[in-house]
């Protein structure tokens, strides 16, 4: 009984990382090392969500038939993690607007693979989501707020990382307004695009635009960093070239 308790558990501290897929838990759930399919992973889910601890929704895919549910946790879920020292400052609770599910799914994505790392021993790390970003910007400020704030955390140092995701929903020179906001105020903004195109097109677009610290501005197919993290994906520069995050201590 007590390793189903800690395999709940462990399902919930997943899920405070954001809105996920069951594919997704159960990816990040093996590096947790447990080992079982997806039918046992539906059972653990559907006792949990009637226990109130998780909520969920079906959605429809974008483009093809057929649909998946998104999974989330409840603020009792959060009261339950909290007891047990978990900082209710990095979870993100609840389901987002339909619309907005498959954007919050590729942000969570970016917590997974960084989660994974960090219990790999490569680095510790914090993040800041959006909404407690936006609660702290100063009343009536426009500032740019990023999908995701990253504190990559070395044993010397920390690399800070300011992540959007971007699906091409947003208007491109909306895009571009927050992209160069968050470079020109000295933050590394970090661009993940889910379409070649799009990356092409938004990185042509910063070339032109009033941005003075060009070496913050870095670009990445979200499938390449989903596959290899921020360990081992190159990023691409304003300046045309191939980089990766410095996570050596200096």
């Amino acid at each position: 009984m007590a390793n189903l308790m800690k395999r709940d558990m462990d399902i919930l501290k997943i899920l405070s990382l954001g809105v996920a897929t069951s594919p997704m838990i159960r990816s990040l759930l093996a590096a947790y090392g447990y080992t079982f399919s997806l039918q046992v992973l539906f059972r653990r889910l559907s006792i949990d969500r009637r226990a109130g601890f998780i909520i969920t929704r079906r959605i429809s895919f974008s483009g093809r038939r057929g649909n998946y549910t998104a999974y989330a946790i409840t603020k009792i879920a959060i009261e339950i993690l909290t007891e047990f020292g978990h900082s209710c400052d990095e979870m993100r609770i609840g389901l987002p607007k339909t619309m907005f599910v498959n954007h919050e799914i590729n942000v969570t994505k970016v917590l997974h693979i960084v989660h994974t790392e960090s219990l790999e021993g490569f680095y510790k790390y914090n993040f800041v989501d959006s909404y407690l970003l936006k609660m702290e910007r100063l009343k009536g400020s426009k500032k740019a707020i990023p999908d995701l704030k990253l504190i990559i955390r070395l044993k010397v140092r920390t690399v800070e990382l300011n992540i959007e995701v971007d699906l091409g929903t947003v208007l491109t020179r909306k895009m571009i307004h927050r992209i160069v906001d968050q470079a020109n105020d000295g933050n590394i903004v970090l661009i993940m695009c889910t379409s070649r195109k799009r990356l092409e097109n938004l990185h042509q677009a910063c070339s032109g635009a009033n941005l003075y610290n060009r070496k913050n501005v870095l670009f990445v197919m979200a499938e390449d960093f989903y596959a290899g993290g921020l360990m081992n994906t190159d990023l691409l520069t304003m300046d045309d070239k191939l980089v990766r995050v410095n996570l050596e201590d200096e």
